[in-house]
């Protein structure tokens, strides 16, 4: 399986793309670094600008391998950028009351139902902490425990609507019509983040 990320600087456009092992490592197999424009401070001002940079960045991945386009993940950043806590709650449904991944689902879509300021977009929600009856749980996995009712405070990351609209413009310029694009979106500094902390800081929702 192919893992493909990139990179959308104010000075350079990167990408790597990685191979997933059976044993979870990763394997670089092509790092690729064009001179971008169009971006100032990590946001696309001009997609059109952008459009050629990038266009031959992907353009190399898929000279490469066309499985590489899929699996693809964009770095986005930017100045920009909003963090606010959000705390949810459902009850569970089922006579025994176990906790399934579609009750984690459920009470995350919960904590994004908030106001936000007109112009913004919630483009990660993140969980830190779930309770279970109101006594909170030690760790990030909940799944199989049982409770009538799951809590979670949950991180909200919101960019300005202009950063992910002229993302998306950029997306629909270089893959047009034809559905190449099976890509994803990640906050920057939150993949920086990912990179260097342990299972275990994850699970304790550093």
């Amino acid at each position: 399986m192919y893992l493909t990320a990139v990179d959308l600087g104010s000075s350079q456009i990167k990408a790597v793309v990685a191979e997933l092992k059976k044993d979870g490592s990763l394997v670089v197999l092509k790092t690729i670094k064009r001179n971008s424009a169009g971006i100032k401070k990590g946001e696309i001002i001009y997609p059109e600008e952008t459009v050629k940079g990038l266009f031959d960045v992907l353009g190399e991945i898929k000279h490469f391998d066309k499985k590489c386009l899929k699996n693809i993940v964009f770095g986005i950043s930017g100045t920009k950028t909003r963090f606010n806590i959000s705390r949810a709650a459902v009850s569970i449904p089922r006579p025994d009351f176990e906790i399934l991944q579609e009750d984690i689902d459920r009470v995350i879509r919960e904590s994004m139902a908030v106001n936000l300021p007109a112009g913004w977009q919630i483009v990660h929600s993140l969980p830190r902490e779930f309770i279970i009856d109101d006594i909170e749980v030690d760790g990030m996995d909940v799944i199989g425990l049982s409770g009538r009712k799951l809590e979670a405070n949950v991180v909200l990351i919101s960019v300005f609507s202009s950063i992910y609209k002229n993302f998306l413009k950029v997306a629909n310029l270089v893959f047009g019509k034809k559905g190449d694009f099976d890509g994803s979106l990640i906050f920057s500094p939150l993949a920086a983040a990912r990179s260097v902390l342990s299972r275990h800081q994850k699970d304790l929702g550093a």
